[in-house]
């Protein structure tokens, strides 16, 4: 039984724990950094993790509802410091369906630079449709910001925050796992590359074929 303050969405809860150590066992976060998302079903809110508290030893009462205007649904604990810029995505793309913020070093490193990741691989930069942008610089940890962040994540599956991290979304909590694990792995292989000579990405043609095969197409449907 969930304690007062934590009511309702038991499968999403436990999901998005699972997910959160997921997040920190493949290396896209250390420590109580990064935060996730997901929409709840009637769409008017979402469970969004708390701030500050280690991912192996978060339960799934210990999240947090946020209406989507900015309301505290439930909760005992502080929601995420970035939980403004969840509920502008939430607000602006009624296809998403998680938000995953993360700091793998590779992706890290291309914002600390201010160079987007190239699509270098099929499979990684077909899942994502292209390159992964670097926004402009927003502050991290302030109320007025999600709606800034919203704008220029626009259709995109992720981008980069400058001197920060990734941001990422899909439909699902599965998609935007594998939307942050695809910008790693591509920050990655387009680090690799470059210290063995000039990589040419993925031709934009191919990758929207791949793109729509994918999220379209692929597996069992």
């Amino acid at each position: 039984m969930l304690p007062v303050g934590a009511a309702g969405h038991a499968e999403l809860r436990e999901d998005l724990v699972r997910y959160a150590r997921q997040m920190l066992a493949a290396g896209l976060v250390s420590g109580t950094s990064g935060n996730l998302s997901a929409r709840t079903s009637d769409g008017a809110s979402c469970l969004v993790t708390p701030s500050g508290v280690d991912y192996e030893s978060m339960l799934g009462a210990d999240l947090i509802e946020m209406g989507l205007d900015g309301s505290l649904r439930s909760g005992r604990l502080k929601p995420s410091v970035d939980t403004a810029i969840h509920l502008a995505i939430y607000r602006a793309r009624a296809d998403v369906g998680a938000v995953i913020h993360t700091h793998s070093p590779f992706a890290a490193a291309f914002s600390a630079v201010g160079a987007p990741i190239p699509p270098l691989s099929s499979e990684w930069g077909g899942f994502l449709g292209g390159a992964v942008r670097v926004l402009d610089y927003v502050p991290p940890a302030q109320d007025d910001t999600g709606e800034a962040v919203a704008e220029g994540l626009g259709a995109d599956r992720a981008v980069l925050l400058p001197h920060h991290g990734v941001l990422a979304v899909g439909e699902s909590l599965p998609k935007a796992h594998q939307a942050a694990v695809a910008v790693e792995e591509g920050a990655r292989l387009a680090y690799l590359a470059s210290r063995l000579g000039k990589a040419e990405p993925v031709p934009e043609a191919e990758l929207r074929r791949i793109y729509d095969f994918i999220h379209r197409r692929y597996g069992q449907r």
